[in-house]
């Protein structure tokens, strides 16, 4: 008990003495004012007067703003440069647009208009847009020729005002009938012989004096009358029932016996140089691609079946036309030579030589057989028909330019697939169609396909054509490139261009195919020319090309490109722009069977030995099921997400070209 106590007594002492310790003087606690930072905590510029919470008004210092700022409200901002001043600062002198002050805030502004009459507001610049020249033409009164003119912007000005029509000349910028020659009077107005009168294409009335008849014909009314041949001297070479004009000009059918069965291949092989025919050179022919070579991997061995081609002949000494060489079916039609005929619509690979000569070594498609292309001394029937092919091979001691020969490899586009792209909510469409292509280019010259960006500032690429004595010319290409930053290298803008036909023979045709053959296409921007995969070892091996002068690296990582002789650049079909778009569902259900059609350089820009190979086609039929397409993971491509939402690599390769459709 008396323990406790004592307990108590402690703890009411410990309490008084810390009590005591809490109060001040007389036993009143003693407040504690903020710091300056802690009353500047809300602000961070200028002076202020406030109340702290002890009850005292205090002035304090929150600080200065940066140089870009100005402390308002006690606070730092940053104040917009006037609109008048972002004009002069981004340099516009007219119109409206969107720009960043120095605040980065998005602020629309408007620069106002031009004062200059003769000036339009274009990019934000007050521009002079000089009249075209047709319309400098017009204000001049010049119907024809050149001139120089000063232009309402106060440019000298050369100008081309065309040409004046058929009947009239140009004398001093003005059109003035021209009337004709008597020849040309005798020939517009039929008159043979004789003389008559006749009124020009000025309307004047004119005496002209056609002459006498040449040959047989005595002049009747200003007509030559002749005596005709007889069938057998017109008959001469041909054969069959023929249709021939006789020396009167009077169209005959005459019936000149049986002609040979058949189809024939003909052409002549002759000197580069001297554009002679050559004769003893050999041609031997290889059906490309060779039943072991189906694979778009699968090169030409070195010296393979060189002793076993598919047909091979030998030019002839004494050509009697300009031709010296024949495939026929069934018996000579041209020559006194012949074998198994060509196939039509099959590649074949060429390889011509003679001694004293460089070999060449051609791959070409085989168009097929027309009636039109055999000459008069190859005779057929109206089931038979002819094709012809020329090739010319540089004799030893001749230095001559070596361009390339750029092929398209066909099997690559058998390499495709149809594809279905799921697209965002704000798309035109729901989900659109395309097959994806595998496309290649091989060279099957005697040098590189060389080309080098010289000025990739200024877009200005040339090709390199290798001379045969090592010496080297350099010609600007006249096509688009771009010099990619981010890659250290040019693109060819329009290396390939793919397109999806119809599939109808007069298709196949691209100088004649009807406009509704198309049903879409699409150029294909390269990415770096090199030597992906060889293609032919014998062109290697001829021609030095066994080792790759564009490997990648480093030839992606320069501003040269292109492919060693023998070599192929080959794009495969998941890559970017490796598609061509047919359209939505619709679209797609509507196609029937189809060619695939991969042209290299169709612009035509580039120096070549031949464009013969530069144009392939494969047939490919149309998706067996669209729904299915596009329900199986496999060829459905889903893009209706934001891009930065892509996770797979195939998403980020291959959206973009639908998503731009």
């Amino acid at each position: 008990m008396h323990r406790q106590w004592w307990a108590v007594v402690w703890i009411l002492l410990f309490a008084l003495s810390t009590l005591t310790a809490c109060n001040g003087n007389g036993g009143d606690e003693e407040c504690q004012p903020e710091s300056e930072d802690e009353l500047c905590a809300d602000f961070t510029c200028g002076a202020m007067t406030l109340v702290d919470r002890c009850g005292d008004e205090r002035t304090v210092e929150c600080g200065s703003c940066s140089s870009e700022e100005e402390c308002i409200d006690n606070m730092c901002q940053c104040p917009g440069e006037s609109e008048q001043k972002l004009c002069d600062d981004f340099a516009m002198q007219c119109g409206s647009a969107t720009v960043l002050d120095r605040c980065d805030d998005q602020r629309d502004i408007e620069c106002g208009s031009c004062t200059d009459p003769t000036q339009d507001c274009i990019d934000n610049l007050c521009v002079c847009e000089p009249p075209s020249e047709a319309q400098l033409c017009d204000d001049a009164g010049f119907q024809c020729g050149t001139s120089t003119v000063v232009d309402e912007c106060g440019d000298e000005r050369s100008i081309d005002c065309g040409e004046c029509a058929d009947a009239e000349v140009c004398t001093d910028n003005a059109c003035q009938c021209e009337g004709e020659t008597q020849g040309e009077l005798c020939e517009e107005f039929d008159i043979e012989c004789g003389s008559t009168t006749v009124t020009d294409q000025c309307g004047d009335e004119r005496s002209i004096d056609c002459g006498e008849c040449s040959g047989p014909g005595v002049c009747s009314d200003n007509v030559c009358e002749c005596e005709p041949e007889s069938d057998q001297e017109l008959c001469g070479d041909h054969c069959g029932e023929t249709e021939v004009t006789d020396r009167c000009g009077d169209e005959r059918v005459v019936d000149c016996g049986p002609c040979p069965e058949g189809d024939s291949t003909f052409g002549a092989v002759r000197d580069a140089h001297s554009g002679a025919l050559i004769g003893d050179a050999q041609i031997r022919v290889y059906t490309w691609p060779p039943p072991e070579g189906a694979s778009e991997f699968w090169a030409w061995p070195e010296g393979h079946r060189e002793d076993d081609p598919d047909m091979a002949t030998t030019t002839s000494t004494t050509p009697e036309h300009d031709y010296n060489y024949e495939f026929a079916t069934t018996e000579p039609m041209c020559i006194d030579d012949q074998v198994a005929t060509l196939e039509a619509g099959q590649w074949y690979r060429f390889v011509v030589e003679r001694p004293g000569y460089r070999p060449g070594i051609f791959y070409r498609p085989h168009p097929g057989y027309t009636a039109g292309e055999c000459p008069a001394s190859c005779p057929v029937t109206g089931s038979s028909g002819c094709h012809r092919m020329d090739f010319e091979i540089w004799p030893d001691d001749i230095a001559h330019p070596q361009p390339p020969n750029l092929v398209v490899d066909p099997r690559d586009l058998q390499r495709n697939e149809w594809q279905c792209a799921h697209l965002p909510d704000d798309h035109a469409h729901d989900e659109l169609i395309g097959l994806r292509i595998r496309a290649g280019a091989a060279n099957v010259g005697q040098n590189h396909f060389h080309i080098e960006g010289t000025d990739v500032g200024g877009g200005q690429v040339v090709q390199h054509i290798h001379w045969s004595d090592g010496s080297r010319e350099s010609i600007p290409i006249n096509s688009d490139f771009e010099f990619h930053e981010g890659h250290q290298h040019i693109h060819f803008m329009d290396w390939f261009r793919l397109q999806l036909l119809d599939r109808r023979d007069e298709c196949l045709d691209l100088d004649s195919r009807p406009s509704d053959c198309t049903l879409s296409d699409g150029l294909k921007i390269s990415y770096c020319i090199h030597d992906l995969d060889p293609f032919d070892r014998d062109v290697g091996a001829l021609f030095d090309g066994l080792s790759q002068d564009f490997p990648d690296p480093p030839t992606c990582d320069t501003t040269e490109q292109g492919v060693t002789q023998g070599w192929k650049d080959t794009y495969h079909r998941q890559l970017p722009g490796q598609v061509v778009i047919v359209g939505d569902t619709d679209d797609a259900e509507a196609l029937d069977e189809l060619w695939i059609e991969a042209e290299v350089d169709p612009d035509h820009v580039l120096e070549e030995v031949e464009r013969y190979g530069n144009i392939a086609h494969v047939p490919v039929g149309a998706p067996s099921s669209v729904s299915g397409l596009c329900a199986n993971p496999s060829t459905s491509l889903d893009c209706s997400m934001p891009p930065d939402e892509y996770t797979t690599r195939r998403q980020r390769r291959q959206c973009r070209d639908y998503l731009n459709f």
